[in-house]
């Protein structure tokens, strides 16, 4: 029985090293996944195509010998949040259920960008700019509002705030 993991991603060829990593000493199968990008396509549509290729994997799971109770999910920076945000979604809508999360630094809330504490003066890669422009990029003039998605910003999901 193999695994399926989907790492989505803008450049489903980021990652292929890992990705290529992870099939080789794991035995799985990896599936790298597109998805729309904002300020184009603002969320929840990242969030929408991650669960499509999903269901569309659950869907196909005998003809591409998946085990459909070994799927994990996981990405990077944005795609952490995407999918943290799609586990989440497999959750609420009760058609799929992931078994395992893989997040490396995963954007997971929005309200980080109001932060008035953090050290700025050590930090030498993801700044509190950056971090304002990536959430802007994705959520726009929302972003730390009160009506964000939590299949947008996973931190704010009731099973994850409660």
């Amino acid at each position: 029985m193999k695994w399926r993991a989907i790492d989505p991603g803008p450049d489903v060829t980021v990652h292929d090293r890992t990705n290529i990593a992870f099939a080789r000493e794991l035995g799985i199968t990896v599936a790298a996944v597109r998805y729309r990008l904002g300020p184009d396509h603002p969320a929840p549509a990242a969030v929408e195509d991650a669960y499509a290729a999903l269901r569309g994997l659950a869907e196909r799971a005998g003809d591409l010998h998946i085990d459909i109770d070994r799927i994990a999910i996981g990405g990077a920076s944005a795609g952490g949040g995407i999918a943290a945000a799609l586990a989440l979604l497999a959750h609420d809508r009760a058609e799929i259920r992931p078994v395992f999360q893989l997040l490396l630094y995963p954007m997971l809330d929005d309200r980080t960008t109001t932060r008035p504490d953090l050290d700025t003066l050590r930090v030498r890669v993801w700044t509190p700019k950056s971090n304002r422009y990536g959430w802007s990029s994705y959520l726009g003039d929302a972003v730390a509002g009160p009506d964000v998605s939590p299949y947008a910003s996973a931190q704010r999901h009731p099973v994850q705030a409660g």
